[in-house]
């Protein structure tokens, strides 16, 4: 084999296992880390969580900046890939796919209070829920959904 033989495999072998390393989560809360879990569908997880935790506040007679959790469907119209309103207008309330970049996951994290911003320090305000609090498994089923894409 000559030497441009072995600089071509080279080349190919670092391109085929970037192509096939994960994306990099350094700097990111293991928290907003995205791991391989159950999927779910936003209906799911309305029945699971956000209609029980969240509906007393996100209610659509909220007003304000809050999004509408009245119903599966209007909650997830007003927040997968809708950008986030009142802080961090640079994120998204649900980016899909992205739970660090998802002011709706920063919050039930506890928000600006527990050290928890968007990844160029974008405030996002407060935690949620404003009363009470989301169990560890709550928490994680709202990071699946996201982490798997935000399915309806």
């Amino acid at each position: 084999m000559t030497n441009r033989t072995f600089a071509y495999l080279g080349i190919l072998l670092t391109a085929c296992s970037a192509a096939t390393d994960p994306p990099p989560q350094s700097g990111i809360a293991s928290e907003l880390q995205c791991e391989n879990g159950a999927m779910m569908t936003f209906a799911d997880l309305h029945a699971q969580v956000i209609g029980p935790a969240c509906t007393g506040c996100h209610h659509g007679g909220a007003g304000g900046t809050a999004p509408d959790m009245s119903t599966a469907e209007k909650g997830l119209a007003s927040t997968r890939g809708v950008a986030s309103i009142g802080y961090a207008k640079t994120l998204k309330i649900v980016d899909p796919g992205a739970p660090h970049t998802s002011t709706m996951m920063l919050k039930v994290l506890g928000g600006d209070l527990k050290g928890f911003a968007g990844p160029n320090g974008e405030t996002v305000g407060g935690g949620m829920p404003q009363v009470g609090t989301l169990s560890t498994a709550q928490k994680t089923a709202i990071r699946d959904w996201i982490c798997s894409g935000a399915q309806p």
